[in-house]
């Protein structure tokens, strides 16, 4: 018994992981399937023997009889129901059997998949997975029925969910005769596949990763998900090229396009739509939302780009920038602390911080359109419907609610008057008006 456990245990170790990849399949001369787990198994356990019991003969199944000096025979089939394996469902392991003057003395049953071993021996009773149990005597194999206690495991242990696929005629005629359970009432869509198997029809089974079919009922569920679906998008995007520097702080969504050499900071958001070119930056916490940024742009970092928005090849959008349906042109900036909304800024174009397009006015919205070469001076207000011409120039802090013609410069704020002396003349007053009322504190 100890023999033909540690020759089950030298099997699993070799099915497995063959099991779990690729399983090259050939046929024998009978035209019956084996794989390279089938030969490598016998193979291991046919030095085993050899080397514990020397005297004892082995009959395998792929490397046939060889005959031993004593009175001992070892059958083995490492991999039986080769055609189930190949389907990566092993209902099947390894079978290891022991004459003694052609009468069975030991028999034992591996199922490495659920990892369940039955094994046998006269005179020293069954055991399953170590602990006793019980077999049913039979007089030949061939009237042995063998219930795999495992099999309730098995299905406990696999996925509680799928995808049943058929011809739309089949599956409608299937599920027009599916009646309720008798136990719980309930409508089962895999009585479907009985109703194919009745018409003679075929059903083939196919395993799937958990991750692509588990089912989401609650938001703990929904939670789960989404951190395995984020997973997959970000190796797909490392994969295709992308830098993200903090991978587990990035969120992608399922459309996002990252080309090579793109590099993306740590906690950046990625929306639908987003489609990001070659060698741009995304920087720490930006959020991108339906938008294209070309090649060599730099956004961020704690910027927003908002659907619509287009960012041209070399642009710069800083620090706490919104952009909402706006085309920012080639090499244009705008660095800090702008919302531009509804608008188009030309190539080269350098917009001040603070500057803001006042695109709504409570009632639709209205477009800036600001030229190329443009300096925007910081804390400008652009009341749109505006238009900025080519090479213009606005005056920091002004109001601008008329179009600007190009290269002019444009002043939108109250002039400048200085009054001589009047500074010292209120600090005089302020500093004498609150030592009146401290003295008056006092009395």
């Amino acid at each position: 018994m100890r023999l033909a456990l540690r020759a089950s245990e030298l099997a699993r170790d070799i099915i497995m992981p063959l099991y779990r990849g690729d399983i090259r399949v050939e046929f024998k001369a009978d035209s019956t399937p084996v794989t390279v787990a089938d030969r490598r198994a016998e193979e291991v356990i046919r030095e085993f023997l050899g080397r514990e019991c020397p005297a004892h003969g082995v009959l395998g199944e792929e490397y046939g009889e060889t005959v031993g000096a004593g009175r001992y025979r070892w059958i083995l089939d490492p991999i039986d129901g080769t055609k189930s394996f190949i389907h990566k469902v092993p209902l099947w392991g390894t079978l290891i059997a022991l004459e003694e003057e052609g009468q069975p003395v030991l028999g034992l049953i591996a199922c490495h998949a659920v990892e369940e071993t039955v094994v046998a021996a006269q005179g020293l009773g069954a055991y399953l997975n170590g602990s006793p149990c019980h077999v049913s005597a039979i007089a030949s194999i061939d009237e042995a029925t063998v219930t795999m206690t495992s099999f309730t495991r098995m299905v406990a242990d696999l996925p509680d969910f799928g995808v049943l696929c058929a011809s739309a005629a089949d599956l409608t005629r299937w599920l027009r005769g599916v009646v309720p359970s008798a136990a719980k009432g309930e409508y089962y869509l895999t009585d479907c596949v009985a109703a194919c198997v009745a018409e003679g029809g075929r059903v083939v089974a196919m395993e799937a990763a958990e991750a692509e079919l588990r089912g989401i009922n609650s938001r703990v569920e929904l939670a789960e998900a989404e951190a395995l679906m984020q997973g997959a998008l970000r190796r797909a995007a490392m994969e295709g090229g992308a830098t993200l520097v903090a991978p587990e702080t990035v969120f992608l969504s399922v459309d996002t396009v990252l080309e090579p050499d793109v590099v993306v900071g740590p906690h950046v958001v990625f929306g639908p739509g987003v489609h990001v070119e070659r060698a741009a930056e995304i920087r720490a916490f930006s959020h991108l939302e339906g938008c294209r940024v070309h090649q060599n742009a730099l956004i961020g970092p704690y910027a927003r780009l908002r659907p619509g928005t287009e960012i041209g090849v070399g642009a710069h959008v800083g620090n706490f920038v919104e952009l909402k349906a706006t085309r920012l042109g080639d090499h244009a900036k705008v660095n800090h602390l702008s919302y531009l909304g509804d608008s188009v800024v030309g190539n080269r174009t350098n917009i001040g911080a603070g500057t803001v397009t006042c695109n709504y006015d409570g009632y639709a919205k209205h477009r800036s359109v600001i030229g190329a070469n443009v300096f925007v001076g910081t804390h400008a207000t652009l009341v749109a419907p505006v238009s900025l011409g080519d090479g213009a120039f606005v005056a920091a802090g002004s109001v601008i609610t008329r179009d600007v013609a190009a290269d002019a410069m444009a002043f939108g704020r109250a002039a400048q008057v200085d009054k001589p002396g009047r500074a010292a003349a209120y600090r005089d007053t302020k500093s004498g008006a609150a030592k009146g009322v401290a003295d008056k504190g006092t009395k």
